[in-house]
């Protein structure tokens, strides 16, 4: 969700939820200021002005609001033989991710339902959907029926929690914690 304020800042970002419309690669940008790199909250992304330009290049070329586990050459189903992608942030129940909001791929938590759920306590799959943007001490897991269909792994790094990365295709964790504690909630 930072990266993308940067990207539409200038003009670099794509509207669709499928990046298809995706602008031309830019490579120069001149004076670029600390504002220049503030992502949500008007947060600035403190990077040294001799590295800005990279970023920016960066951004353009590893931007996304989802990733399928289809596009991955290597990558492989889970366990029990499903097909899993990854978001930011959310994804509206019974949409995918190709025809949602780009908005909501960033930074969707809870739905316009009576007692505003978080999106994934209504979420049933059939895809395992693995997202962060949502901090908790813990991996937030939702199952149906006994199998897994949504993993927050936003572990709270930024704020000194931990690290978390999943690997779907053999059900495994591995978490790292933070070294210092780098933003407050």
């Amino acid at each position: 969700n930072h990266e993308l304020r940067v990207l539409d800042r200038f003009g670099l970002a794509p509207l669709r939820a499928d990046g298809d419309d995706r602008p031309a690669l830019r490579t120069e940008f001149s004076n670029l200021k600390d504002a220049d790199l503030e992502g949500d909250g008007r947060r600035p992304c403190l990077v040294p002005a001799a590295r800005r330009e990279e970023l920016l290049r960066f951004l353009q070329e590893h931007s996304g609001y989802y990733l399928e586990q289809g596009a991955l050459p290597s990558a492989t189903r889970t366990q029990d033989d499903r097909s899993w992608c990854v978001v930011h942030a959310g994804l509206v129940p019974g949409r995918h991710p190709s025809q949602a909001d780009r908005e909501d791929l960033i930074s969707l938590r809870r739905i316009p339902l009576k007692g505003r759920p978080y999106w994934y306590e209504v979420y049933t799959g059939p895809t395992l959907v693995i997202f962060g943007h949502t901090p908790a001490s813990l991996p937030r897991m939702r199952r149906d029926n006994g199998r897994l269909v949504a993993l927050g792994i936003d572990t709270g790094c930024v704020y000194g929690g931990k690290l978390t990365a999943y690997a779907p295709e053999c059900d495994e964790f591995i978490q790292v914690p933070a070294k210092e504690r780098y933003a407050s909630p």
